[in-house]
């Protein structure tokens, strides 16, 4: 069995992971099928100039590799928490949004194949490391951080 201190120390190079996937996603998302920006404006009538989509996914690569690089090793476990559940909510959204259009939403494949994986492996390295209350607070956080990054592309 591994000790606590070993995983928390694997961890903080596998959740690189986190940012080099979100990058293939956001690929998949401007250049699959229609792209995501025309497929949003066809099914919610929601236009994203393609430049504030790029600053937006930008700063999103930003803030997650920020968060990887300075977040203390000890708290890696609740990040990579934080990435699951945002990796996650992407994951359902695409999904749904597949489901109730029947279309292909750009960034559907990279989710299911990598994003989802990704997610369950982070939730069981992570979970024996964080007290439940600690889980729930991370999976709130990176529900709460999608949110705001479908807020922000919808209003």
């Amino acid at each position: 069995m591994i000790a606590a201190t070993d995983r928390r120390r694997h961890s903080a190079a596998w959740v690189w992971l986190f940012p080099i996937t979100y990058v293939i996603h956001v690929t998949e998302e401007y250049w699959a099928g229609e792209g995501f920006l025309h497929w949003l404006t066809r099914v919610a009538r929601v236009a994203i100039p393609a430049t504030e989509f790029a600053v937006l996914m930008a700063i999103g690569l930003v803030a997650m590799m920020a968060g990887v690089w300075l977040v203390p090793k000890r708290f890696q476990p609740q990040l990579a928490l934080v990435l699951a559940s945002f990796a996650a909510i992407n994951t359902l959204v695409h999904v749904a949004g597949t489901l109730l259009t029947g279309s292909y939403s750009p960034g559907l494949i990279s989710a299911l194949t990598l994003w989802v994986p990704l997610a369950a492996v982070a939730i069981g390295r992570s979970c024996p490391d964080v007290s439940g209350r600690q889980a729930f607070a991370a999976a709130m956080l990176g529900m709460g951080m999608h949110a705001a990054v479908l807020l922000l592309v919808l209003r």
